[in-house]
């Protein structure tokens, strides 16, 4: 399962988030954030934005084509990870958020190894919700 991964920069101090595949291999990488939260509120942004195709700012540079994700007011979420030699390999990797980000945990690496922070995808955590809130009415 594709993951979001935040970790803090021994350089800087700062917190940065990653989008990896299944496979490891790293789409997406964030803009430094002074706490955690800072990219959790990124992330959200990222999975609420993932299935819009407007959301990518395609750039071709050189021969070589990137990403930006967007806002909805156009401002830089996320960048990809890697240039790609084609347009094609472009395409695999915003397909694979489109398709995977909605759902992916999210974990945050600390010196005591990963922490998981948002593991729950949006059916099950609408069935939770709907359970607990039927014990609830029960109790009534």
């Amino acid at each position: 399962m594709a993951k979001f991964e935040i970790f803090r920069s021994n350089i800087n101090a700062l917190y940065y988030f990653s989008f990896i595949t299944d496979q490891g291999q790293q789409i997406l990488s964030s803009e430094g954030f002074l706490s955690p939260n800072g990219c959790l509120q990124a992330i959200t942004a990222v999975k609420a934005r993932a299935s819009f195709r407007n959301a990518y700012q395609r750039i071709e540079n050189n021969g070589y084509f990137r990403f930006d994700m967007l806002s909805d007011n156009l401002q830089v979420i996320a960048s990809s990870s890697a240039s790609y030699a084609t347009m094609q390999g472009l395409e695999a990797a915003i397909d694979t958020l489109k398709t995977e980000a909605q759902e992916a945990p999210v974990y945050e690496y600390t010196p005591k190894g990963y922490q998981i922070l948002s593991i729950l995808p949006k059916g099950l955590a609408a069935l939770l919700f709907i359970q607990a809130f039927s014990f609830l009415f029960s109790l009534t």
